[in-house]
């Protein structure tokens, strides 16, 4: 049950939680390629930016959340879901074929 004394609803709690999240990998990935010579090459820096672009990909979940209609919600769930799942392929194929060195 939702506490009506709340100063943030819901909503405005998963969109903030949302855009902290894409703020905050999508600057450090651009910070790490950007300042860290032959990342792709470096195991533990290609093994962080996987991670982050995994989480940034799974984050795109929360603004489905915060929808208050239940049937609104139901499909952007659904679409949510289906565009995580096609986001997610990319880094699940590069995660099952990293090599050791």
């Amino acid at each position: 049950m939702e506490n009506k004394n709340s100063k943030y609803d819901r909503s405005s709690v998963l969109l903030i939680v949302f855009i902290g999240v894409l703020f905050i990998t999508s600057i450090t990935i651009m910070m790490l390629q950007t300042f860290v010579d032959n990342w792709y090459d470096k195991k533990a820096i290609a093994t962080i930016l996987l991670i982050l672009s995994i989480l940034r990909n799974i984050s795109y979940i929360l603004p489905a959340l915060a929808i208050k209609s239940k049937n609104l919600k139901i499909a952007g769930i659904i679409v949510a879901s289906i565009l995580i799942l096609c986001l997610l392929i990319s880094p699940a194929k590069v995660l099952f074929t990293i090599q050791p060195y």
